[in-house]
């Protein structure tokens, strides 16, 4: 008798191998919720704005005075030994940018499943809750916990197992903020 239809029909093994590995497909990926309920520490954060301010800083500070007179610069600055004055701004500046780099490495992120993270910038631990919006960006709501204060929204630019990468708007300047697990 000829096969009307030329389909292969699975044995039992086949149809019993297919069942189990559907069942494991799905156990093997987690969820961004799953991946991301765990500790983080932050390795760095880069802003394109924020450099070329600080570069910008820099110039001015190497260039304030040089092309005026003593007698000019004590009129305009109040002071005639300017040497002084970009010594005295570039330690401030350094002090300022190792309070930052400082922060960074005493930043840390814990996400419960239970919606609720724990974050730390080098102050006083603080508890928000935390759900990823409609579009996929991380949500930060102080005002879900805790009835008042704000949201901050960030896109998830790499979420694995390894690696956190967020992209926040914060004082008019964009940052990527790089995380690790910690251990």
């Amino acid at each position: 008798m000829e096969k009307l239809f030329p389909i292969n029909i699975p044995t039992m093994k086949q149809l019993l191998a297919l069942i189990t590995l559907s069942f494991l497909i799905p156990s093997c990926t987690s969820s961004k919720e799953d991946l991301i309920a765990r500790k983080w520490k932050a390795l760095s954060v880069k802003s394109g704005m924020m450099d070329n301010q600080i570069k910008e800083e820099r110039n001015f500070i190497d260039t304030i005075g040089t092309t005026t007179s003593a007698e000019q610069n004590f009129i305009l600055y109040g002071v005639r030994n300017m040497d002084s004055v970009r010594q005295l701004l570039r330690k401030n500046l350094d002090s300022t940018l190792a309070a930052q780099e400082a922060t960074i490495k005493d930043t840390w992120l814990i996400f419960d499943k239970n919606g609720t993270v724990v974050t730390h910038f080098g102050t006083e631990p603080d508890t928000v809750a935390w759900y990823f919006d409609d579009e996929g960006a991380l949500m930060l709501d102080e005002m879900k916990h805790k009835g008042t204060g704000s949201k901050i929204k960030m896109n998830v630019l790499k979420l694995t197992e390894n690696e956190l990468e967020l992209q926040f708007e914060e004082n008019g300047f964009s940052s990527t903020a790089s995380f690790e697990p910690m251990k």
